[in-house]
């Protein structure tokens, strides 16, 4: 597994590990069929569109986690990828379904005897992420290069998470508002 050290600010985070990953992140773009290299300036009108800053899950992403856009922004820009593409990754990734490779080191860590990693899907290019904000609480993650969040990881203060499966499917899936 590759290893990475990120120092700083959040868009400071994400412009370090756009920097180290920007093939492997232009890679997945063309294979997810997006636009590997960003044609404009990376937007977020897409994310909070509507009357009143947008609705839906885009609203809720820049509202509530406003440290994993920038951070994500960095990714962009120093990778020379679409922001857009990034954040739809994002929020597919917040509703992966049982058994998706995202949501596999979570399940692990709620088995006995088995650790996370041993759970990784070894297809995907996972990366060893030790990330140290300028704020404090540094913390030590599995991610993919295109993510902001780790789908694995524990802090300095020994809080740990793992990305799990939804309880349901959601309503709506992606950036834009879902129809009334």
């Amino acid at each position: 597994m590759r290893r990475i050290e990120c120092k700083g600010a959040p868009r400071d985070l994400g412009i370090e590990q756009g920097l180290a990953f920007a093939r492997e992140i232009g890679d997945w773009c063309a294979a997810q069929g997006l636009r590997p290299q960003r044609f404009r300036l990376p937007l977020l009108r897409r994310l909070a569109g509507g009357a009143v800053l947008g609705a839906g899950v885009g609203r809720e992403t820049l509202r509530h986690y406003p440290h994993a856009v920038e951070c994500a922004t960095g990714i962009a820009r120093a990778s020379r990828t679409s922001l857009d593409a990034l954040m739809e990754d994002v929020v597919a990734t917040a509703y992966a379904a049982p058994g998706h490779p995202l949501t596999q080191p979570a399940a692990a860590c709620a088995a006995p005897g088995v650790g996370a990693g041993r759970a990784l899907d070894a297809t995907q290019p996972w990366v060893a992420r030790r990330t140290v904000p300028e704020v404090g609480f540094a913390s030590v993650e599995v991610v993919l290069p295109w993510l902001p969040g780790g789908v694995v990881g524990v802090n300095a203060e020994g809080l740990a998470v793992a990305v799990a499966a939804p309880a349901a499917p959601p309503r709506h899936v992606g950036l834009r508002a879902a129809p009334a």
